[in-house]
This record gives C-alpha cells, sequence and structure tokens, in this order.
C-alpha cells in the first residue's frame, strides 16, 4: 500500500468522522488546552516552584551538620551517615505511592497532605536528642518532603500545553536547583552559630509557610476531574481563596468541542472510570522499553553527577585544605551552572518541539515523533557533560590551581541539570495520564542508582585515584547512555505506539512523524477505532479486525493523551 498525502479537505473530513466515533480528540489550538489563564497560570507555577525547594532544602541542609550531630549524640560519623542513607531510601520509594494517589484522588490535597507531614516531623528533630528517634524522624521527613517534585511536574503537565511545557519545566528544575545551592551553605550557618536544631527550625518555618500556600491558594488542575479547568471540583478540593480559579463564567460554560476535556472523556467518551491508585504504576513503567532507556540513561547520568559531588567533599578537604564552610561554598558553582542550565535548555526545548510541528506540517497540537523533538539537544549535552567529568576528575587528580576543578563543577551541574530536564519533560510527554508516577518512577531510579554509587565512588577513588575513577564513571556513561539515546531517538517511537494502542500504515514512515490517510478510506472506517486500545489490539490479533494508522498521526493537531 502507498503512502497517501493528507490533503486539508481530507483533515476536514476525518475531524468530522473522529467526532461521531467513541474516542473525541482535541482539534483545537493551544489556547483551549487549559481555561487558566496566564497570569493563572504564572501563579500557580510559581506556588510549586516554591514548594519544590522542600525537597532540596530538607536533604542538603543537614549534610554540614553530620559531624555536630555525631558527637550531640554520642555515636560515630559513619553511625550518623546512615541517617542519609535512610533519607534517600525513602525520598526514592515514597513519591511513587504520592504520585500514584495524585494522579486519581487530585494534586491539590496530596500536596497539602504531605508539605503537613514534613511541618509535623520538623517539630519533632528540632527537639530531640535521641539516634534511634533521629533515624526513624529523617524517614518520615523523606515520606513528606520528597513528594513535591513528583507532584509539581503532574501540575505542570495539567495547565502547561506541550509546545510550552520544555521552558517551564526547566525554570522548575532551576528552582529546585536554588534550592540545591544555597542549602547546604544556610544549613553550615545555622550549625556553626546555632546549632543543629536550628537546622530543622528552618525547616519547619518554610515547610509550614508551603502548606498554607497551597492549601490557601492552589486550585485543583487534576484533568480527570476538571478538564482543562472549566469544571468545578469538588467542594473539598476548591481553596478557600480562588483567586488562581478560573472565572465562574469559564466554570458554568459548557465543554467546547475543542478543548480537550479528560475527566468527561474517561468516563463517557471512552467508557472508563477513574480507577484506583496503581502504587506499583511507577515500577510496571521500567517494562517499556523506551521508558527503561530513559530511566536507565538519567538514573547512570544522576549517579555519575552526584559521585562528583561527594568526592568534592572529601578531595577538597585533603588534596586542597579547605574548611567545611569553604566547601560548602563551592558547590553554589555547580548549582549556578545547574539554574543556568536549566533556563537555557528549557527555551531550546521549546524551539525544538516548534521546529517539530512545523517539520510535520502543524501549526499546533502534539507532535507525533515526541522523541525527535525532545532528545535533540542530548547528542550534544551529554558529551559535553562527560568531558566536564573527565576534566574535573584529572584537574584534581593533577592537583592544579582550585579554580580548575570549580570551573568544570559549573558546567557538570550545567549540562547534568539540561540532560535531566530534557528527560523529564520527555516523560511527561510519554506519560500524560500518569504525570506524577512517571516523574515518580525517575525519582526513585535515579535515587536507587545514585546510592549505589554514593557507596562505591570512594573505594574507586582508593584504588585507582581520582583521575582514573572518574574516567571510568565516563566510561560507564559511554557505553550505557550513548546507545540508550540513540536507541529512544530513533526507535523509541515503536515502543511508544504499541504502548499507546496506534497502528500505523505499513509504508509510512513513523521517524518523520507524519502517517497517511489513504484517499479512499470510507468516513465510517473512523469510527471503528476502538476507546480500548488493548481490546483492539486483541481484536486484531484474532483477525475480527484489520490494521489502521494512529488516530493521533492521521489528522494534524489531534492530540492523543497516554491511555
Amino acid at each position: 500500500m502507498s503512502t497517501a498525502v493528507v490533503t486539508s479537505s481530507q483533515e476536514r473530513h476525518a475531524s468530522t468522522a473522529l467526532s461521531h466515533s467513541p474516542i473525541e480528540l482535541s482539534l483545537s489550538p493551544e489556547n483551549n488546552f487549559t481555561v487558566f489563564t496566564s497570569h493563572q497560570r504564572r501563579a500557580v507555577f510559581a506556588i510549586i516552584c516554591f514548594t519544590g525547594l522542600v525537597s532540596p532544602l530538607a536533604t542538603l541542609m543537614y549534610t554540614p551538620a553530620l559531624p555536630a550531630i555525631a558527637d550531640n549524640l554520642g555515636v560515630s560519623i559513619a553511625d550518623i551517615n546512615l541517617s542519609v542513607t535512610v533519607y534517600l531510601i525513602f525520598q526514592g520509594i515514597t513519591p511513587t505511592f504520592w504520585g500514584a494517589i495524585s494522579d486519581v484522588y487530585g494534586r491539590r490535597i496530596v500536596l497539602v497532605f504531605t508539605l503537613s507531614i514534613a511541618t509535623a516531623v520538623s517539630v519533632g528533630l528540632a527537639t530531640t536528642n535521641s539516634y534511634a528517634v533521629l533515624m526513624v524522624l529523617r524517614a518520615l521527613h523523606a515520606t513528606g518532603a520528597a513528594s513535591s517534585r513528583a507532584l509539581g511536574a503532574g501540575i505542570i503537565r495539567d495547565v502547561i500545553p506541550p509546545s510550552d511545557r520544555g521552558g517551564y519545566i526547566g525554570l522548575w528544575s532551576a528552582s529546585v536547583a536554588v534550592g540545591t545551592a544555597f542549602g547546604p551553605v544556610i544549613g553550615g550557618i545555622l550549625a556553626q552559630h546555632a546549632t543543629w536544631h536550628a537546622i530543622f527550625f528552618f525547616q519547619l518555618a518554610f515547610s509550614a509557610t508551603a502548606a498554607i500556600v497551597v492549601a490557601l491558594l492552589l486550585p485543583e488542575t487534576l484533568r480527570s476531574i476538571v478538564g482543562n479547568g472549566s469544571v468545578a471540583p469538588p467542594m473539598l478540593l476548591q481553596p478557600p481563596l480562588p483567586w488562581l480559579v478560573p472565572s465562574q463564567h469559564s466554570l458554568d460554560a459548557p465543554q467546547q468541542p475543542g478543548r480537550e476535556f479528560d475527566s468527561e472523556r474517561t468516563t463517557h467518551r471512552t467508557g472508563m472510570s477513574r480507577s484506583k491508585p496503581d502504587f506499583f504504576g511507577s515500577l510496571q513503567i521500567l517494562r517499556y522499553p523506551d521508558a527503561a532507556a530513559l530511566l536507565i540513561a538519567t538514573g547512570v547520568f544522576y549517579t555519575v553527577w552526584s559521585n562528583t559531588m561527594i568526592a568534592t567533599s572529601s578531595t577538597y578537604a585533603s588534596v586542597y585544605g579547605l574548611s567545611e564552610l569553604q566547601i560548602g561554598l563551592t558547590f553554589i558553582a555547580n548549582a549556578l551552572g545547574a539554574v543556568i542550565g536549566d533556563v537555557f535548555i528549557g527555551q531550546v526545548l521549546d524551539r525544538h518541539y516548534k521546529a517539530q510541528l512545523k517539520k510535520e506540517g502543524k501549526d499546533y497540537g502534539s507532535v507525533s515523533a515526541i522523541e525527535r523533538a525532545r532528545l535533540k539537544s542530548l547528542w550534544f549535552n551529554a558529551p559535553l557533560f562527560m568531558v566536564s567529568v573527565l576534566l574535573f576528575g584529572w584537574m584534581t587528580h593533577i592537583r592544579a590551581h582550585i579554580a580548575a576543578p570549580i570551573v568544570f563543577s559549573f558546567f557538570i551541574g550545567w549540562f547534568d541539570d539540561s540532560i535531566l530536564s530534557t528527560y523529564s519533560t520527555l516523560m511527561v510527554d510519554l506519560f500524560e495520564g500518569r504525570a506524577s508516577s512517571s516523574s515518580a518512577s525517575v525519582n526513585l531510579v535515579r535515587c536507587l542508582l545514585g546510592a549505589v554509587g554514593s557507596s562505591t565512588i570512594q573505594l574507586m577513588i582508593n584504588a585507582m585515584g581520582i583521575g582514573w575513577a572518574f574516567t571510568a564513571l565516563v566510561a560507564i556513561c559511554l557505553v550505557v547512555c550513548m546507545p540508550l539515546i540513540a536507541y529512544q531517538y530513533t526507535l523509541g517511537y515503536r515502543s511508544r505506539e504499541k504502548r499507546q494502542g496506534l497502528w500505523t500504515i505499513t509504508e509510512a514512515d513513523p521517524q518523520e512523524g507524519l502517517a497517511a490517510l489513504p484517499e479512499s478510506r470510507p468516513e465510517s472506517s473512523y469510527a471503528n477505532v476502538d476507546a480500548d486500545p488493548e481490546n483492539a489490539l486483541k481484536q486484531e490479533k484474532n483477525g475480527q479486525r484489520s490494521r489502521v494508522e494512529p488516530v493521533s498521526q492521521a489528522v494534524k493537531g489531534v492530540e492523543h493523551s497516554e491511555i
């Protein structure tokens, strides 16, 4: 069968047929993606950036005070380091549960609850003098504080159109990097001039403020509850101060055909009701080859980055003789690079997305070749990251001037956060219906691999020296990550289409992102596309249906959400 060219008239013909089919998809411009105004979206984004600081502050403010805490509690450094390990484990695991709950019951209520946990636990941490209590409370602290990143990704997905999503995720990651930069400095100052308990009094005030802001102002955004914002949520999910809630006119207005309405589509258009939380959904995502490639590559890049941070403390002290406060100040270079890199890569991602739209002949909507739109920047960011890590290791190894490793630490932060923001944006695009759960899966794999790396980097340095240890890490990146990037960029669409229940015309080129409509296909055939792709696949295997092309690729501008 030859590939047909989709003309404007055929698009109108197909869109008419689709409007009467079991699946109703959005053919509207991006401004119908949400009824939240631009000012409301920016305010919601500012709130999640503020709450996103809770996690890095809870993680990094604590680190400079470890010797003081060990001395105060009468335990060894090795024992107090276990509290860090416990925190990292719960930081990796618990967001998977909160993400799954928020993808069903809403973002707002889960975010208020988790911030309340972080606030309550901070009270105990600020007053305890027991090692055993400290260990338990740090686990609970991670349970409450670590969820903000997964929930923030879900909210961005809810209110930000795909063409602008890369820029917002970049800015959001930059705000987290600010916490990474100044957390150790603030913690060091408080531990030095007050007591280590002051760190948790600070976190108590910050977490409580974040919880109050969310409780009073943040509207519900989950699309299976409020659609594109035009549906009023239950009273329990409404903020007391409705300043950021769409106007009453928007809430009372009937849902327009051009507007994406997830809750209606979930219950009526596909015959599916909102399911129960899938607490193992973050793990199940690993069974998809394209998602596994993304998660493994992200985890390896993060592990190499975290190893440079872990090695910095010991090597700067032993090689350059820096004090704890001076070492803490050197972390600002890495975090400053991360902030700049996040802002820059956000603009690059949006530019690449719009360029792909133009290549596919679209003015708006979702691109078909989403992997190519998002991963193009990795072809230069990944190699530059590896070069920076290599030079950082060898500059330290040969005892070059302290400015040299600090400069390369800046670029390590820049390129690592650029890579992470790229993958985070793609993950939200691939699993739009489970944005928080998919983001939690990134956090899970990243933390678990990072824990392995943190336990082995010092052994590598002792056995091989700093230069060769980081050479080995770069070699692992090169061997593992670059093939995974190449796979997902060129072949990832196959796994995605199989997962989403899409079918392409045999001769169509999926890599170009355009599937064609046969000119002779009758209008009635579009109504045979099942709302349930898994059921359709079974029918096809049993010979009960013929292969059809993916609906999302057949018509320009059609947005097909993850099912």
